[in-house]
């Protein structure tokens, strides 16, 4: 009968290196499972015939027995206990999983946003650089404005020194007639005067142009927007 008991403990501590074997693997492994068929027959038929033969066998052995069970309960303990933190590390796994797809899908619609704003930022490159054309072109269309008005004005100004060329002449042809009868002198003034009134000058640049600085008032051409101080002379 001591041989049962003999048995019995071998296969409780049996039993108890398994467990320890388990635990050390599962360390490695979190999906390690222990085997039911293994540890249960082997510790519960250990436990039976340890109890069958325990009667038969010294003191010493029933103390080291008792000391083998606690470790065994300590040992299931602790299995529970590592299961129950491998179910909650399960649980904290799906919710990470969970955040991890949201935090994907935010990230995906920030990717479009970006996609969407870089190309309206090309449609506003494409409009800036229609706009630098045009710019350029206008500036263009300026400069050949300003050609144009300054060839308009030298135009004015070759066509106004004509006309006091002419109106210069025409006085000096009136003055040697004067000894001429009182009809032809009334018809020489009125000519100077229509010639007076035909002159125009734009501005002192271009009487300047004409040779016709500084004008006095009853010169032709004179008007008041020459003569700024109203002194009677323009374009001093």
């Amino acid at each position: 009968m001591e041989s049962l008991a003999y048995i019995g403990l071998l296969a409780i501590i049996f039993s108890v290196g398994y467990l320890v074997y388990h635990f050390i693997k599962k360390t490695k492994n979190k999906e390690r499972t222990i085997s039911k068929k293994i540890l249960y027959p082997t510790l519960f038929g250990g436990l039976l015939f340890f109890i069958i033969g325990a009667p038969f066998v010294d003191t010493g052995v029933h103390e080291q027995l008792d000391k083998a069970l606690k470790e065994n309960e300590e040992l299931l303990t602790l299995h529970e206990s590592l299961e129950s933190e491998k179910k909650d590390l399960e649980n904290q796994i799906a919710q990470l999983e969970n955040n991890i797809e949201e935090t994907t899908e935010i990230i995906s619609d920030y990717e479009n946003q970006i996609k969407s704003f870089e190309k309206e930022k090309s449609e506003i490159d494409t409009i800036t650089s229609e706009l630098s054309e045009l710019k350029k072109e206008n500036d263009i269309l300026k400069k050949q404005v300003q050609t144009l008005e300054t060839q308009l004005s030298t135009a004015e100004a070759e066509a106004t020194a004509a006309v006091v060329s002419a109106s210069k002449s025409s006085q000096s042809s009136s003055s040697s007639n004067s000894s001429a009868g009182g009809s032809g002198s009334n018809n020489n003034s009125s000519s100077t005067s229509s010639s007076n009134s035909s002159v125009y000058y734009k501005n002192c640049t271009a009487v300047r142009a004409a040779g016709a600085d500084p004008i006095r008032e009853g010169d032709p051409g004179y008007g008041t927007h020459l003569d700024r101080d109203g002194d009677g002379i323009g374009c001093e």
